[in-house]
This record gives structure tokens, C-alpha cells and sequence, in this order.
């Protein structure tokens, strides 16, 4: 008896391809799910919460154009970064924090 097996090993294109998904959900500069990944978790929670209560909040901070102007992205990017983090740190464990990301 013989027996002739012939395959490609995937590992790397299936590893490439779920980078390429992290990559697709999560905000470069804070790490958080991206709008992409909202958009797509939104409507899952509401299937999911039948008849029980769910919020949403969303903060748009005015004028914060004019602090990456004044001190530079840099800055600005890490100030996101705390505040996202000082954020998470109120929030329950089923409670998702994500940034939108400008437009």
C-alpha cells in the first residue's frame, strides 16, 4: 500500500490573513476596536440584548485639531492614548471602548 500526500503548508497566508483582519478592526494609535469593528459589533449587541436596555455613548472632543497644531501629533497621539486608557479604566468588563478615528 502507498500512500502519496501532496499539500501546502497555509500556516503563514493564515497568520498574513488574520494580521490583515487585526490590522482592519483596531486603531493604530490606541489600540481600540476601530469604526470598522463598531459598526460591525453594534448590530450584534442589539440581536443579542432582546428586550434588555443598551447604551451608547459617543464623545467628539471640540477643537482637537488645534492641540495637534499647538504641540504636534505626537502629542496629540499620546493624549488620546491616556484619555482612551483613563477611559478604560471606568468601564466594565462586557463594556467596549472604540475610536472612530477622524474623517
Amino acid at each position: 500500500m502507498f500512500l502519496i500526500y501532496s499539500g501546502t503548508d497555509t500556516t503563514e497566508e493564515r497568520r498574513a490573513q488574520e494580521r490583515l483582519r487585526v490590522l482592519a478592526n483596531t486603531d493604530i494609535i490606541t489600540s481600540l476596536p476601530n469604526r470598522n469593528a463598531i459598526q460591525e459589533k453594534i448590530p450584534q449587541v442589539i440581536a443579542i440584548s432582546k428586550d434588555s436596555h443598551i447604551g451608547l455613548v459617543y464623545l467628539d472632543p471640540d477643537n482637537f485639531k488645534k492641540v495637534n497644531d499647538a504641540y504636534g501629533y505626537m502629542f496629540g497621539d499620546r493624549l488620546l492614548v491616556e484619555v482612551s486608557l483613563a477611559i478604560l479604566d471606568c468601564l466594565k468588563q462586557d463594556q467596549v471602548l472604540a475610536r472612530m478615528g477622524s474623517e
